[in-house]
């Protein structure tokens, strides 16, 4: 994987795990700097990588951070 590609999922997961509640995808996208079709498919990705991020109406949440804080 490139670089760029690493930090992008990278501060993707970092957003959402710092975010108080659903993120919007087209800030997230931009938080990145990706267009929104980029940051889909990085969502893939790190869904089948493992991370539980659940798309809402809301926006995007990383479900592992949520349980987390409610043990």
């Amino acid at each position: 994987m490139r670089p760029k590609t690493d930090t992008r999922r990278s501060t993707i997961i970092f957003t959402l795990r710092e975010a108080a509640g659903p993120v919007k995808g087209d800030v997230l996208a931009e938080t990145v700097g990706a267009s929104r079709a980029t940051l889909v498919n990085d969502i893939g990705i790190l869904r089948a990588s493992g991370h539980q991020i659940h798309g809402t109406p809301d926006g995007y949440i990383l479900v592992e951070h949520q349980e987390r804080e409610a043990t």
